[in-house]
């Protein structure tokens, strides 16, 4: 695994990427790899902190195997602050190239979208 992060006055670009095997823990299963990175940036806003991210992980059996997939990540993100100590956040993610279904035990192509609010609040 290997990251950087860098810090244009107000905007904070960072990188990751990482590489490595999945052991199945079986002889007759050969191991899978997964290659992922992320790309991301934070913007000084306001009184906050705008965040924009994608992150993307192949694996060498693709969509093949439900449980590990391919897939891609987009997210958007606010964290407002209200003090020095507290901070509230709005995130919305959009997830691609589908997702694996437990109860029917298939992979459904198709997107994924989730928002989540919050509030942070350091002692």
């Amino acid at each position: 695994m290997v990251g950087a992060a860098y810090r244009f006055g107000p905007v904070r670009l960072s990188a990751s990427y990482n590489s490595g095997d999945l052991n199945n823990a079986t002889s007759k299963a050969p191991s899978t790899e997964l290659d992922a990175y992320t790309i991301g940036v934070a913007w000084d806003v306001g009184p906050g902190v705008a965040k924009a991210v994608y992150s993307s992980m192949d694996s060498s059996v693709g969509n093949v195997n439900a449980s590990i997939r391919d897939l891609s990540v987009w997210g958007l993100g606010y964290d407002y602050v209200l003090s020095r100590r507290t901070t509230i956040y709005f995130i919305g993610l959009l997830e691609t190239e589908g997702q694996y279904n437990s109860t029917t035990k298939k992979f459904v192509t198709g997107n994924t979208t989730g928002l989540q609010i919050g509030i942070t609040h350091l002692f």
